[in-house]
């Protein structure tokens, strides 16, 4: 008997904790974040490439583009951080649910201004100070690709009725910035 009402406990909780990932899991699983992701690969392998052939250039060439590359990647950690905030935030969840499509604009105008400033910092001095040995990630495709999948992405949320309001900040955390975040230079 005591066996069976632990059981039921633990399915229990297995199925709380299930119902509160929803919304979480609709978003990194989203093909949005899968495309964030690839993006944030294809950043750090730049970085690691430069790395690599960095004892080829002055002190300041590395100051330079580490610096460069060091805001480019907060501007998109900041990103992640934004969505934590506005999914920890009942008010913002509930705007998210009702207005998709307009939180993924205000999401998407944020990544474009993320990627011009990628492009104008970080991509342009490792292009500079490299003579174009390395020139850093090249957005144009991808950028209109993120954008059209942020749309998808957000929509999908509308779906999401339940697990709203029991999201974590630490399942947030782990699933979410952990997993996509932009690691800095001195990490990578």
């Amino acid at each position: 008997m005591k066996q069976i009402l632990f059981f039921s406990i633990l399915l229990g909780l297995f199925s709380f904790q299930s119902q509160a990932q929803g919304p979480l899991n609709k978003i990194t699983e989203s093909r949005f974040m899968q495309e964030l992701d690839s993006i944030k690969i294809r950043a750090e392998k730049s970085v690691r490439d430069f790395k690599a052939i960095q004892h080829l250039y002055t002190e300041e060439d590395v100051k330079l583009v580490s610096d460069s590359y060091d805001a480019s990647a907060g501007l998109f950690n900041n990103m992640l951080l934004i969505v934590k905030e506005d999914l920890l935030d009942k008010k913002k969840r509930k705007f998210i649910r009702e207005f998709p499509e307009d939180y993924s604009k205000q999401m998407m105008a944020d990544l474009y201004q993320a990627k011009i400033f990628y492009e104008t910092n970080y991509m342009a001095d490792v292009t500079m100070v490299t003579n174009g040995q390395v020139t850093g990630f090249a957005w144009l495709g991808t950028a209109i690709m993120v954008f059209e999948l942020a749309k998808e992405g957000w929509a999908v949320l509308q779906q999401v009725k339940e697990g709203w309001d029991d999201l974590k900040e630490g399942a947030i955390d782990k699933r979410l910035i952990e997993r996509y975040r932009f690691r800095l230079w001195e990490e990578l």
